[in-house]
């Protein structure tokens, strides 16, 4: 017997999925800096390379907030898109063909963005926040409403009052979360706590200030608990389809991301994305929202490295780990675990790696964009004539 033929969804049967023009043009304006060689436009991952670290120290393992990572990047750039490309052609879809995925799952994790994006989120002042009320703000207004599920774990040791309320300043708006033990780790390596688990498996920090307004951050704690995590990960899931692991760092109203793939030793860091829009400094950026929505639902939407990136940029972590590279590998743990610089912004002359997928969906991206411009162009001198 053939198996039934799979329900096609179109925009038609979900009004979320029912974007103005307008909508569709910010959406698309944000899909090309995932996509586009515009240094000043574009999200870039650069990988990361050890010269030195004191990550298999032979006298004891040190904690998160002691790492040593001294690294180098090299003048090569990858884009976004290409390690979520699933991610992206969802959303790619929906804005140019107003197809919607044909999947029930993958309509779940896309209606979570779209709603989002219709909730309009109010930001409050972020520089009257401090780092805790950051996380917290951050974790139940931005990367808990973007998850499958709202479940996150704030650091039980962070500092500040352990309430319930959500520092937005909303009344009766709570927390959906947790405070519990966010220790990751092993007391013979890198270990300790970090600010916020997504989803138990996504790891969400403070960065450090010190970086300025470099367009990286090569935060050490944030470097050393991103690998961690992407072991743990191998460790605990060894089905994956890839090990390619995300963490998030805030820096005030920025955010980056840090990936590392345990299996095959890459290391990735992206340029900085601003958190909320420079014009409406209450609002979310759109391009950090689709990040953030990419990034926390990376299990689904997370594609892994390219060739290019597993055949040519090589962490060599593996190198500084050697003598306790096993415990990486076989003994990390969440919770219990007990416990015994400066930058060079971003080259802009950088070498961007294309390739075909990466300037097909340029391409269409940029269709979109010019299409519901001529739209609203037309509109506007209608309305101007009449």
């Amino acid at each position: 017997m053939a198996s039934p033929v799979k329900k096609k969804y179109t925009a038609s049967n979900s009004s979320v999925f029912d974007m103005t023009d307008v909508r569709r043009l910010e959406m698309a304006t944000s899909l090309e800096c995932l996509c586009s060689a515009n240094p000043f436009k574009n999200v870039i991952l650069l990988p990361l390379k050890f010269k030195n670290s004191n990550a298999a120290s032979d006298s004891r393992g040190w904690t998160f907030n002691k790492a040593y990572c001294d690294v180098t990047n090299t003048d090569t750039g990858f884009l976004m898109a290409d390690v979520f490309r699933r991610g992206f052609d969802l959303l790619l879809d929906v804005i140019k063909d107003r197809e919607l995925p044909k999947t029930k799952s993958e309509l779940i994790i896309e209606k979570k963005l779209l709603d989002f994006l219709l909730m309009d989120e109010t930001v409050p002042d972020l520089e009257g926040l401090t780092e805790t009320e950051l996380i917290k703000f951050l974790a139940n207004h931005l990367f808990g409403k973007l998850a499958t599920t709202s479940n996150y774990t704030i650091d039980a040791k962070s500092s500040g009052k352990k309430s319930k309320e959500c520092p937005c300043g909303k009344d009766r708006c709570s927390l959906s979360g947790r405070y519990g033990d966010t220790n990751v780790g092993n007391p013979e390596v890198w270990h300790g706590n970090v600010d916020l688990i997504v989803n138990n498996d996504l790891l969400v920090n403070s960065v450090n200030e010190e970086s300025g307004s470099s367009s990286l951050c090569k935060d050490p704690q944030f470097i050393a608990q991103t690998i961690v995590s992407s072991f743990l990960q191998r460790q605990t899931h060894p089905e994956h389809e890839h090990f390619l692991t995300p963490s998030i760092g805030v820096r005030r109203k920025e955010l980056f991301f840090m990936f590392y793939d345990a299996q095959h030793d890459v290391l990735l860091e992206s340029s900085k994305i601003p958190l909320v829009k420079a014009m409406q400094p209450d609002k979310f950026n759109w391009s950090a929202i689709i990040l953030s929505w990419l990034v926390v639902n990376y299990r689904f939407l997370c594609t892994g490295l390219t060739d290019e990136m597993v055949n040519f940029h090589k962490a060599d972590f593996f190198q500084q780990a050697l003598p306790k590279l096993e415990v990486y590998k076989e003994k990390l743990y969440v919770g219990n675990v007990e416990f015994s610089y400066s930058s060079p912004v971003i080259n802009p002359h950088y070498l961007i790696k294309y390739n075909p997928y990466l300037l097909e969906r340029k391409k269409k991206v940029k269709e979109v964009i010019e299409e519901v411009e001529e739209k609203i162009s037309h509109s506007t001198i209608f309305v101007q004539e009449k």
